[in-house]
C-alpha cells in the first residue's frame, strides 16, 4: 500500500525510467514511485548502503539548491546562501 492505493494502482505503464510521476487530480500533487526494477535494486541493499544513498541525494540536492540561490544572489554572503539553503530544505522550517 502507498498513501492507502495498491502498488498497482500508482504504478506507470514505463518501466525505463526508475522513478514514475504519478499526479493527484485532487490535490494538484505529483508523487515519485520507484517501479519493479528499481525496487528489487534497492531490496538487494543492506540498510546501510540505503542509508548511504539516501544521504547521497540529500547532499546532491543541497548542492544543487545552494547554486541556485547563489546564481540568483551573488552578492549575498556565504552565511546568507547558506541560511536560506537550510531554509528552502527544510521547507521553511528553518
Amino acid at each position: 500500500m502507498f498513501f492507502g492505493l495498491p502498488h498497482e494502482t500508482l504504478m506507470h505503464e514505463s518501466t525505463r525510467a526508475p522513478f514514475k510521476s504519478i499526479q493527484s487530480h485532487e490535490k494538484q500533487a505529483c508523487y515519485e514511485v520507484v517501479d519493479d526494477a528499481m525496487a528489487e535494486i534497492l531490496r538487494g541493499k543492506t540498510v546501510a548502503q540505503r542509508l548511504a544513498i539516501a544521504d547521497g541525494m540529500w547532499h546532491f540536492a543541497q548542492d544543487m539548491i545552494r547554486a541556485n540561490i547563489k546564481a540568483g544572489h551573488p552578492n549575498w554572503s556565504t552565511e546568507e546562501v547558506e541560511q536560506a539553503t537550510a531554509r528552502r530544505m527544510s521547507h521553511g522550517a528553518v
